[in-house]
């Protein structure tokens, strides 16, 4: 099992535009922002909750989203997910996640997750892209792979730029079992990989 402290310099990235650093109680806002979005609650088949800044809900959303901290730094001290905030590199201010989940023998995978006012801007293919060569070069892993529901284009689009490739569709893998309108509804996904060889040819 690969151990890397989390304070460690190499799990801060940035490529100019974005900048990747662990989870941090600082962070409580965006993890707010992002478990009250309408379509990342649709995607990851999350509860639908009220606006993040709704003052009703407010202290107990805040105290989730240290929880979520919390959690997401005790996985990285076990070995079990590396998940950082996505920032802007200009402003600082939180964009959205990623994380990357071990799978065994050198395999991995990529999952993330941009703000909806954030999107179609780059981040998350940049974003991506910085986590491959984490994977390589600080993890050690040989093959990443990224699997969205098959009607998620954006997701789709995104594995696409980053030089992934469909390798196929799983046919009613999954069905909802949260998010309230779509609960019982299958859904088709599909599977995309890249290798380390892959990525240093670019």
């Amino acid at each position: 099992m690969i151990s890397i402290a989390i304070e460690a310099p190499q799990n801060r990235m940035h490529d100019g535009a974005v900048q990747l650093a662990p989870f941090d109680l600082a962070d409580a806002v965006t993890v707010m922002k992002w478990d009250a979005d309408p379509d990342i609650q649709r995607w990851y088949d999350w509860p639908q909750t009220p606006p993040w800044n709704d003052p009703e809900a407010h202290d107990t959303r805040r105290a989730n989203a240290e929880r979520v901290i919390q959690a997401k730094s005790a996985a990285w001290a076990a070995g079990e997910e590396f998940a950082f905030v996505i920032h802007s590199a200009e402003t600082g201010e939180g964009l959205g996640w990623i994380d990357l989940q071990p799978r065994g023998h050198g395999r991995g995978n990529v999952a993330y997750g941009v703000l909806t006012q954030h999107r179609g801007k780059g981040a998350a293919t940049r974003s991506v892209l910085l986590v491959c060569r984490y994977a390589y070069d600080v993890l050690g892993w040989t093959r990443l792979e990224i699997c969205t529901m098959a009607h998620n284009a954006a997701s789709r689009r995104v594995a696409a730029k980053a030089g992934f490739q469909l390798e196929g569709v799983l046919r009613s893998y999954s069905a909802y079992g949260k998010y309230e309108p779509l609960i019982g509804v299958r859904s088709d996904w599909a599977i995309y990989g890249r290798l380390c060889a892959e990525l240093l040819r670019h």
